[in-house]
């Protein structure tokens, strides 16, 4: 690994060398290993500082997983899908009610009735 010290890639005017290709293969070890291979930058870094090494910034880790096709989903949680929303369908009256409530102004300022509705959603008439 390498030490705090070194990874300095700064040049005396102030201008960022490029990653070597051997801080590049050692993030792509690091991420690869078992402990490590379902978290994202953002954990393994401070895991890293943890144990008193630093390899390369969030930043730097995500711009090598990104290079090397290795950013997908990391993480114990699944993958989002899409899910189709539910519909529901009538056809005939009396198979589904949908409700409603809504707020009333009364006869006085901040004042509210609440008016609460029951709907048949086939004939979209008022049930209760």
């Amino acid at each position: 690994m390498i030490s705090w010290c070194s990874v300095n890639r700064f040049r005396e005017d102030g201008r960022i060398t490029k990653l070597s290709e051997e801080e590049r293969t050692e993030i792509s070890t690091v991420v690869k290993q078992d402990e490590y291979a379902d978290l994202p930058p953002t954990q393994i870094v401070p895991k890293l500082a943890d144990q008193g090494t630093y390899i390369a910034s969030e930043s730097t880790f995500y711009r090598v997983l990104r290079e090397e096709k290795m950013q997908n989903h990391r993480g114990f949680s699944q993958k989002p899908t899409k899910r189709i929303p539910e519909s529901h369908l009538a056809v005939a009256p009396n198979q589904v009610w949908t409700w409603d409530i809504t707020w009333l102004a009364g006869p006085v300022k901040g004042m509210f009735y609440r008016l609460y509705l029951i709907i048949d959603l086939f004939s979209r008439k008022v049930v209760g």
